[in-house]
């Protein structure tokens, strides 16, 4: 079934006092998946939509450097394996290791204002 979540809304993602919406927490059951972006944000209006076991995660950035760019996010939560990260279209597979730890990941972003970005679990 999965949940899809509008940022900006109370009370997800986190938008924090300023409303800059960078990060987004979701609890499900056990699990437990924390993203933040740091330089851009999510878009906002546009929904982020998880699965069940959030092994797969689709989301607007919102290009606020207005420039192509790398673009930071922070993720932590992810079961171990191998995940593609597509951005606008554009792949890449990164092993997440399923620790506690916090991942720290370059997304490559166009110049436009907004890319679309999908996390999933391969296989």
């Amino acid at each position: 079934m999965g949940v899809q979540v509008f940022p900006g809304l109370t009370p997800d993602p986190d938008t924090g006092p300023d409303g800059l919406r960078t990060r987004l927490h979701v609890v499900h059951d056990d699990q437990r998946l924390h993203m933040e972006l740091i330089g851009d944000g999510f878009a906002g209006g546009q929904p982020v939509v998880v699965n069940d076991k959030l092994t797969k995660i689709q989301f607007t950035l919102e290009n606020r450097v207005q420039a192509a760019h790398k673009a930071q996010l922070c993720i932590n939560g992810l079961a171990a394996g191998e995940y593609k990260f597509t951005v606008d279209g554009q792949s890449q597979m990164i092993r997440i290791p399923g620790d506690a730890a916090d991942h720290w990941l370059e997304l490559p972003v166009g110049a436009g204002p907004t890319a679309k970005v999908t996390i999933e679990k391969a296989g």
